[in-house]
């Protein structure tokens, strides 16, 4: 997400969009995230403004990246399960391969 937001070819729209998304549909706990109802809200307001004004979605992003959560960013989540999570899993009676064929 920051990679995309920081991007020189970002617009204000993606910029907008990318901070809809984060805020609002990659969080965690399903009862915090923006119910369909407010996502389509949010996103008429994007159409909105694209039709009211081309550059904003064609243009340059003309302020700095909006904020983007890192809690979702690869390089802060272990490649390998730790060893507790894979004894909890084999304790919940769930199947998971432990390493992923190349």
């Amino acid at each position: 997400m920051e990679h995309l937001s920081n991007s020189p070819l970002a617009t204000n729209f993606i910029c907008d969009l990318l901070k809809i998304i984060d805020k609002s549909m990659l969080v965690i706990e399903a009862e915090d995230r923006a119910r369909a109802a407010t996502l389509k809200s949010e996103f008429d307001k994007l159409m909105r403004k694209c039709d009211n004004d081309r550059s904003y979605y064609t243009a340059k992003a003309d302020r700095p990246p909006a904020e983007i959560s890192t809690a979702l960013q690869p390089e802060t989540v272990p490649r390998d399960l730790s060893i507790q999570a894979l004894d909890a899993i084999s304790r919940a009676s769930v199947t998971i391969p432990t390493r992923l064929k190349k």
